[in-house]
């Protein structure tokens, strides 16, 4: 490379950088692919259990006749596991794992997001006054704000779960996390799109 005089000073020229071409050997988004997993390759039990499952998820979903594209378990042994995979079924998997619904949650105070060193309130969905009773006995007017709040189902979960006394206790703490509501304290009501 030749160097240039700017001020005295040697300097280097500046690369242009082409923009990235698709690779030659990238995969075709209808390919189907076949992975194979050995337990006794798998690092941890931890991953071990995930890929128990993987297999679970891809058995529950077969109870879908609608589903799209090809997400199959091929073979299952004492060894490991084999699937067969393509783009489209891979979506079907995620889709039916996630299987999020958009509910209503109702907070006391505005949502708020950091903006530079500063937070920011979000603007809320609305807002509601309503009258509730507070821990001396009397009355009294309370805002609340409403935003919507993606919430997983947990569909396999719900279904699997049998529960104890009506109580499905691995739904209900997997899912607080993500959003839902707890199942202790005080909480306001939740009011979803195909209730209103």
């Amino acid at each position: 490379m030749n160097e240039e005089h700017v001020n005295g000073a040697k300097t280097k020229p500046v690369k242009k950088i082409s923009p990235k071409k698709a690779k030659p050997n990238a995969i075709d988004s209808s390919a189907v692919l076949e992975l194979r997993w050995n337990l006794h390759e798998l690092p941890s039990s931890q991953h071990r259990a995930g890929l128990a499952g993987l297999a679970l998820c891809v058995e529950f979903l077969k109870r879908k006749p609608d589903r799209k594209g090809t997400c199959e378990i091929k073979q299952i042994d004492d060894d490991g596991l084999t699937l067969v995979v393509d783009r489209q079924g891979m979506q079907s998997l995620f889709d039916d794992l996630y299987d999020a619904s958009l509910e209503e949650q109702f907070l006391e105070k505005k949502r708020q997001k950091k903006k530079g060193e500063s937070k920011v309130d979000t603007p809320p969905k609305r807002e509601e006054t309503r009258s509730e009773v507070d821990k001396t006995g009397k009355a009294k007017n309370v805002t609340r704000y409403v935003y919507d709040q993606v919430v997983p189902r947990g569909a396999m979960i719900d279904e699997l779960d049998e529960g104890v006394d009506g109580k499905k206790p691995w739904l209900s703490c997997g899912v607080t996390s993500f959003g839902r509501r707890p199942t202790t304290g005080p909480v306001a009501p939740m009011r979803t799109a195909q209730t209103e």
